[in-house]
C-alpha cells in the first residue's frame, strides 16, 4: 500500500494567471462584440488570457504590478481569482497618453476601446471590477497622481445610479490634483459600454458561430 502523496497547495492568483493561454482570439470576448483588432491591441498585451474552461482572465495588478488577481468572464457569470485581491485591471501605459478611462469591468474598457477610435491612441484603462474598496480608491490616487501634465480622467463607468455615485467619488479624487481634468462619459441608450457595443456590432455577433462548451453558472454577466 502506497502512502498517500503529499496534498499540493493551491496555485497563487499570479501562478494560475501565468499558467493561463494568452490567445490572439477569445470565441466568448468575440460573442461580446469585440473584434481580433481589440484583443491584440498592443494597449491589453499581457493584461488577459484564457483558462482550459474558456474562461476569459483579466489580471489585476498594484502600484509596482505585482499580480493580486485577476476578473474571470464566461456565459452567465462574473467572478474573481480564488484567494486573490481586486487591485485595477490596467492597460499598457505610454508616456504620451493624456486621459485615464475607468470603467467597472474589463470588458467594458475593451469595448469603450473599440467604440472610440478617435481617442484610443492617447488612452490608457483602467478596470475597477465593480464597486471599489477603500485600498482600490488609494490605488487610482497614486495611478492619477502619475499621470502626465493636462491628463483627463475619463469617469466611463456604468449609466445608473450607482455609476453616477462612482463617477461622483472619482470626480472629487481627481479634483484634489491640480494638474488632471474630470469628465463623466456615460453610454448614451444603454446600461454599459459592452451593451452599446454588442448593439453596434450586431451582425459581428450574428455571424460568430455558437459558443462550445460555455461554462454556465448562476451569477449575473456584466
Amino acid at each position: 500500500m502506497h502512502p498517500p502523496r503529499p496534498r499540493r497547495d493551491a496555485p497563487s492568483p499570479a501562478e494560475a494567471f501565468a499558467a493561463a493561454h494568452i490567445p490572439e482570439s477569445c470565441p466568448y470576448l468575440h460573442a461580446r462584440g469585440l473584434r481580433r483588432e481589440t484583443l491584440c491591441d498592443p494597449s491589453f498585451a499581457g493584461t488577459w488570457a484564457e483558462d482550459a474552461r474558456g474562461n476569459a482572465l483579466f489580471v489585476h495588478t498594484g502600484d509596482a504590478g505585482t499580480v493580486t488577481g485577476y476578473e474571470v468572464k464566461n456565459v452567465g457569470f462574473t467572478g474573481f481569482a480564488p484567494g486573490g485581491t481586486k487591485a485595477a485591471w490596467q492597460s499598457v501605459a505610454r508616456p504620451d497618453d493624456r486621459a485615464l478611462v475607468i470603467t467597472e469591468s474589463a470588458i467594458d474598457a475593451l469595448s469603450y476601446h473599440q467604440l472610440h477610435k478617435d481617442t484610443r491612441e492617447s488612452s490608457r484603462y483602467l478596470s475597477t471590477a465593480g464597486s471599489p474598496s477603500p485600498a482600490q480608491f488609494e490605488l487610482f490616487e497614486r495611478a492619477f497622481f502619475r499621470l502626465p501634465p493636462a491628463s483627463t480622467v475619463v469617469a466611463a463607468v456604468d449609466s445608473d445610479e450607482d455609476g453616477h455615485k462612482l463617477a461622483g467619488r472619482i470626480e472629487a479624487l481627481a479634483q484634489r490634483l491640480p494638474h488632471v481634468a474630470f469628465r463623466r462619459h456615460a453610454p448614451a441608450g444603454a446600461k454599459d459600454w459592452n451593451d452599446l457595443l454588442q448593439r453596434v456590432e450586431r451582425d459581428f455577433i450574428r455571424w460568430l458561430p455558437p459558443l462550445r462548451g460555455a461554462r454556465s453558472r448562476s451569477g449575473p454577466e456584466r
